[in-house]
């Protein structure tokens, strides 16, 4: 879940596993104003995930989401010696146009991980990620400018 402070909503993606559904990708936007639930148009969408990240970007005015856990299937990861179903990828969402893109990551970026938690530090334009589960001891720190 991520709060969308130029369109006044919070963003909720993915979640699960679900007896009989496992993960899934649905998208769902809360009008603060309206107090009201709508389910997101977005053609392009991330994998079905649960354990992820999304923080709001204010350099960006868009989210950006890492990692997660897909327990439906052995998705690949980006990276080398990923468990099963854990995630490595980086997506942006843009709120003004309801849609996903891929992000290519760059060297040193964090490794596969579900659980972590995240922070943007305006200060320093980065991206924070902490911990979660992974193929590491899970206590490391990350950032993203």
């Amino acid at each position: 879940m991520a709060a969308l402070p130029g369109v006044d909503s919070v963003l909720l993606f993915g979640g699960g596993p679900f007896v009989g559904r496992g993960t899934i990708e649905d998208q769902w936007l809360f009008d603060i104003a309206t107090e009201s639930w709508r389910e997101s148009e977005a053609v392009s969408v991330p994998e079905p995930r649960t354990g992820h990240v999304m923080e709001y970007v204010d350099s960006l005015g868009q989210v950006v989401m890492f990692g997660g856990d897909d327990r439906n299937s052995q998705l690949r990861c980006l990276g080398t010696g990923c468990p099963p179903g854990l995630l490595d990828d980086m997506w942006t969402y843009d709120p003004v146009t309801d849609d996903w893109v891929a992000q290519l990551l760059l060297q040193g970026s964090p490794g596969p991980r579900s659980g972590a938690a995240a922070a943007y530090d305006s200060l320093s334009d980065q991206l924070v990620v902490f911990g979660g589960i992974g193929a590491w001891d899970g206590n490391d720190v990350r950032g993203r400018e």
